[in-house]
């Protein structure tokens, strides 16, 4: 599962995550259940792998299936149509 999570701070900040591990999987699915938006982007970073900072102008092309910020989570509707 390819994780995008953004940071807003100033500037904002982008990191494409890969989380393959059906454990941090699930430990992320039940954090956002909670409303944990901030431990979720803390464990996709800790635990996660592969993580890559995205630019603004990389942002149109990237493909993540989840995508987290501090206020919101939402899936990537273009790769679940």
């Amino acid at each position: 599962m390819e994780v995008l999570v953004r940071i807003h701070r100033s500037p904002e900040r982008r990191f494409l995550i890969n989380v393959s591990d059906k454990k941090l999987i699930k430990e992320i699915r039940n954090l956002l259940k909670k409303n944990k938006r901030s431990k979720a982007i803390v464990a996709a970073l800790a635990k996660g792998r592969s993580i890559v900072e995205v630019s603004a102008e990389d942002l149109p092309n990237v493909k993540a299936d989840l995508i987290i910020t501090e206020e919101y989570v939402s899936r990537d509707l273009a790769l679940h149509s």
